[in-house]
Order: structure tokens, then sequence, then C-alpha cells
């Protein structure tokens, strides 16, 4: 029996869930967030105080599934991943990391030849491969800062929910 897989909402629920309610940890380079929308960087959202779940959702399919591309992917387990590690670094990195695996230019966006060269992979091979690239650019983080290593086993953990 197939496992059914998430629609971008059920992703949407599932970052809500792994990033948690209101945090304000001052060893947190994000600052003060809620479900992961940080008030940095979203201050019209936090502009009348902290956002509703709406606006929380509506900003993470904004940013990250629709603005990015990520919703273009056929593959969910992928499709979920990117969209996952954009939340905590952003879709422009994320996608020069898939451009890279991909041996293409580094651009940075997720054009025609991009979404053809993603088509052309095996899905699990690059979701794996992302998962991996995603725990090198975590240790290249702390190694650059140790302070936070505080945050490296829920990174890595989180990461790592993406194997298959």
């Amino acid at each position: 029996m197939a496992v059914p897989m998430p629609d971008d909402e059920d992703i949407i629920t599932e970052i809500i869930k792994r990033e948690g309610g209101l945090v304000n940890d001052p060893l947190d380079p994000g600052g003060v967030t809620f479900h992961g929308i940080s008030k940095r960087a979203n201050p019209e959202a936090w502009a009348h105080g902290q956002p509703t779940e709406a606006e929380v959702r509506a900003i993470y399919d904004a940013k990250y599934v629709v603005g990015p591309g990520w919703a273009r992917l056929e593959d969910d387990r992928l499709k979920a991943q990117c969209i996952d590690w954009s939340v905590t670094s952003g879709p422009h990195l994320v996608i020069m990391e898939m451009q890279k695996l991909l041996g293409l230019t580094v651009d940075g966006i997720l054009g025609p030849i991009t979404l053809a060269a993603i088509k052309a992979k095996d899905a699990r091979t690059l979701n794996n491969l992302i998962m991996v690239a995603h725990i090198k650019m975590i240790t290249r983080l702390l190694v650059r800062n140790p302070s936070q290593l505080r945050f490296a086993q829920g990174w890595v953990s989180r990461a790592c929910e993406f194997l298959f």
C-alpha cells in the first residue's frame, strides 16, 4: 500500500510543528519567532503583535513554496525537504545547492533548466544528496560560529527527517 504524500498545506503544517510556538532565545540568530516566522525578517506580520496562524501559513506559502518555485517539484518528499530547508536558510541558498549537485550554472533561480535537471535525476538520490548538502552546510555554520553548537542536534535531526 502506497503511503500518501503530503500536499503543500501538509508540508506547511509539519514545518509549523517543527518550528514550535513563540520562541525568544537570545542565542538564536533568528530572534523572536512564532511558528518560525521571525519578527526581524517579517516585521509586517508582527506590526500588530504576534502573527496569526493564517498569516504564518500565508508567509510560508508565498516565501517558501510558491515564490521560489518549490510548488512545481513533482516529488513530494524532495519538495517537502526543499521547502523546510528554505525556511531555515532561505530558498536562494537551497536552490544554489541543488544547482551545484546537478552540475548546473549556479544562479539561485529555480527556472526551467533547473526544473528539467531535477526531473531527470532519480528523486530518491537527489533527495538524499540534498540532505547531505544541508548537513554539510550546518557543519560549516558551526565551525564559523561555535556558539550555535547548542542547536546542532536539532538542526541535524531535522535535516535527517528527510532521508529516504
